[in-house]
């Protein structure tokens, strides 16, 4: 066993994965918007290590902490697989599903699928912080050039983890509360979202154009039924 940090190392790691979810305060938004964020975080308080330190570290026996959450979320310099774990402890403390994904693009590399909604897609946040398009490895469905390692392409694996087909897309509304009768119309520049809601609700959230709008439902009612309309295109 290699341990790439030691007690102390973990223990502020740990109330530094407290510190920037407490100051992102996503813990009660949708996936996308949780996923973006860490992201986000990710790619403006963290740089690839510089390799001349990196390889003299190396040569004396010390590097193993540029491949640890630790090295991304407190020194600021990291490998690709310090990129990764950072992304799935952010990922998983808000209970997003995530997992590391290790292979080759053209060279030892490591990355990650978060799920949203019922499919998994790709992130790489290594790769990201260093291209001139942001985001051109943001929640894609694959890569071109890459190999996982093997038992990553098990047909067991890949139904545990069912990829997404395409590019994730922001939905134009997003309402958590399991509406019943969900119908949405588009007429005339206009978006209008109609849904019944059961009396177990308490309220009903859309989010659109990066502003959330709260629809209080009747607790006496046994379904309360919801209109809601909002100009087109939207900005987000």
């Amino acid at each position: 066993v290699t341990w790439f940090t030691t007690p102390a190392q973990a223990e502020a790691e740990n109330q530094k994965v407290k510190e920037i979810l407490d100051e992102l305060d996503v813990y009660d938004k949708d996936e996308h918007t949780q996923v973006k964020a860490i992201y986000d975080w990710l790619l403006d308080n963290t740089e690839y290590v510089d390799l001349d330190k990196y390889y003299e570290a190396e040569a004396a026996g010390k590097n193993v902490i540029y491949h640890s959450a630790y090295s991304a979320l407190l020194t600021d310099e990291t490998v690709c697989q310090g990129y990764a774990t950072a992304f799935y402890r952010l990922a998983r403390e808000l209970g997003l599903s995530c997992r590391i994904i290790s292979g080759d693009a053209g060279g030892a590399h490591a990355w990650n699928i978060v799920r949203i909604g019922s499919y998994y897609y790709l992130v790489d946040a290594t790769w990201d912080d260093q291209s001139f398009i942001k985001y051109a490895y943001f929640l894609k469905p694959s890569y071109s050039g890459r190999t996982n390692d093997s038992h990553f392409d098990t047909t067991e694996f890949k139904r545990l983890f069912p990829m997404a087909e395409s590019d994730y897309k922001e939905p134009l509304y997003y309402i958590p509360n399991d509406p019943i009768n969900l119908t949405v119309t588009e007429k005339e520049g206009t978006l209008t979202i109609d849904f019944d809601l059961d009396y177990t609700a308490q309220y009903a959230q859309i989010q659109a154009n990066g502003e959330s709008i709260y629809l209080q439902a009747n607790p006496i009612d046994d379904l309360t039924s919801h209109s809601y309309t909002m100009p087109v295109p939207f900005t987000t």
